[in-house]
């Protein structure tokens, strides 16, 4: 036998399990003896000699003292029982020679049971909700109010149904411990995932942000869709906008899709723009170019081969960018010339012009005389009409075309001399090797007597007759009678000539007539005539009207 001294804290795994766990077992917990043994470890406390007995058998010959719980509860998750410390029993109990024990005693408390059910028949609850069950392990005494506790989260999405869970509250928010257990039952209720649709306007255009402005015109859909409903994308109102900060035009080109079906998560339409600045004149306009066409040593001048020039926006230029030497103009042959075509909004367009260079043409230079001949045998040419010759000239032109020359007439046509009258009759080409001679003919046509002019009648006079003084009259008109009928004597006008002079056998030459008072003649044309006659006719009347007035 063996004693030694240490300080022991006994279990009352190891002290008197028949008395003191029978006890407690018997008094609180008859179907816990496991639990009444734990309760009381840590008992007592105590320095004292061990002595070495059989196999679970400890002998103390100490003075045990008396000691307060560390841990007050202890809660039997299985059986959701929690157990209270009530205390020692104040008398002491000694248990053989030389022990001391002291009883304490452990009130059991059921738990407050929670329990969570679906407000529609058929449809289970999720796990995630079932997890959720509050525990309430606090030790209640009969008449306590135990209060409901409310879970951590109320509202739940269950994703793989696209259900949400909304819990609606406890049947009983309260309850009155009587001493035995209390529930709660809480109503969870299950409705199907409302979801939105949402429209955003994004620009398609690399470089260029859409305008805050056009992003705000994005539909708005305010209503609620379910799980696998079908949506159609709402047309924006206007498709078009102007973008005047950055001159160009925006154009809505579509959404990324014209309908969607709803997949247990929102639907998102976003609607593309794209952007276009607005086009340059050279965007707009095609300028048209004609080919230049010159012959070797000319310099071609392309700055005026746009055709449609005057179509092109006020204030467009041409400019002649050919590179120097790329069109020779020392040979024959086809070669590419090129403008600019410079626009007044600062853009331009280059455009390439043909050019033909074409060989030098073979020139020739003639001379054109004139000389004039007389068509009448026996009748030469006076000064008079010699001196109407156009001048002679000398005259160059290619080879290879053919011209017209059309001689100078010479003026006037007819020249009237002493004896007769010369009429230019037209010209007669001939050629002379390379030169030209335009002989005039000329024809002459002698002068002819005037024929005789036919005088009136005259008119016969009455005798006369003695006239008695007439009476006064109070008009101071004396001899109206005899006056009247002189005055329609005298104004018999002359007549015209019945039997003019023929015509000569040409019938366009001028008639020859006698100048009155001049003592020769001259060439007169039948106008002439006609005017003459007019003219005496109308001094024939100005002299039956100064008789009148005599």
């Amino acid at each position: 036998m063996f004693f030694q001294d240490r300080k022991i804290k006994y279990s009352i795994r190891k002290l008197s399990v028949a008395t003191v766990s029978l006890a407690i077992g018997f008094l609180f917990a008859p179907a816990a003896l496991g639990v009444a043994q734990v309760a009381q470890a840590d008992e007592l406390s105590t320095t004292e000699q061990v002595e070495n007995k059989a196999e679970n058998q400890v002998s103390v010959v100490s003075f045990a003292t008396e000691q307060e719980e560390s841990e007050t509860t202890y809660v039997d998750t299985t059986n959701k029982v929690t157990w209270t410390f009530a205390g020692y029993d104040k008398e002491k109990i000694v248990v053989g020679k030389g022990r001391q024990t002291f009883l304490g005693s452990w009130v059991p408390t059921p738990n407050p049971e929670y329990v969570f059910k679906s407000s529609k028949a058929g449809v289970p609850l999720p796990q995630s909700i079932l997890g959720m069950l509050p525990k309430d392990e606090a030790s209640y005494k009969v008449g306590d109010t135990i209060v409901a506790k409310q879970p951590a989260v109320e509202s739940v999405v269950e994703e793989e149904k696209d259900y949400v869970w909304t819990f609606k509250g406890y049947d009983q928010k309260n309850a009155t411990y009587n001493g035995k257990r209390v529930t709660f039952t809480g109503i969870w209720e299950v409705t199907p995932r409302p979801h939105h649709v949402s429209y955003t306007f994004v620009s398609v255009t690399s470089g260029v942000d859409l305008p805050k402005f056009i992003q705000k015109k994005a539909p708005k859909d305010g209503s609620t869709y379910f799980n696998r409903t079908r949506v159609f994308a709402e047309e924006p109102t206007t498709k078009t906008y102007i973008d005047s900060v950055n001159d160009g035009t925006w154009t809505f080109k579509g959404y990324d899709a014209a309908s969607a079906v709803v997949n247990k998560a929102n639907v998102e339409f976003v609607g593309k723009w794209e952007f276009k600045v607005n086009p340059t004149n050279a965007e707009t306009y095609t300028p048209q170019v004609t080919e230049e066409t010159i012959k070797v040593g000319q310099t071609p001048d392309l700055t005026d081969n746009v055709t449609n020039l005057p179509n092109l926006p006020a204030g467009t230029k041409v400019v002649d960018i050919t590179p120097a030497g790329q069109i020779d103009t020392t040979k024959p042959g086809t070669y590419t010339g090129k403008v600019r075509v410079d626009y007044p909004d600062g853009s331009s367009t280059e455009v390439s012009v043909s050019v033909n260079v074409l060989p030098a043409p073979e020139t020739q230079t003639y001379k054109v005389t004139y000389r004039f001949e007389s068509a009448t045998a026996d009748n030469n040419l006076p000064a008079e009409v010699l001196s109407l010759l156009p001048q002679s000239g000398t005259y160059t032109t290619s080879s290879s075309v053919a011209i017209a020359f059309v001689p100078e007439a010479p003026m006037p046509v007819e020249v009237a001399v002493a004896n007769g009258t010369w009429t230019f009759l037209g010209y007669q080409e001939v050629e002379e090797g390379s030169n030209l001679t335009f002989v005039g003919k000329w024809v002459f046509e002698a002068k002819q007597d005037p024929s005789p002019q036919p005088q009136p009648a005259p008119t016969p006079q009455p005798a006369p007759q003695p006239n008695p003084v007439p009476p006064v009259n109070p008009g101071g008109e004396q001899g109206t009678d005899n006056n009247q009928a002189d005055r329609h004597q005298s104004e018999q006008p002359r007549k015209p000539e019945e039997n003019p002079p023929a015509q000569g056998p040409a019938g366009e030459k001028e008639k020859q007539a006698t100048l009155p008072n001049a003592g020769s003649t001259a060439p007169l044309s039948l106008t002439g005539l006609v005017t003459s006659s007019l003219l005496a006719g109308l001094a024939v009347l100005l002299l039956g009207r100064k008789r009148k007035d005599d």
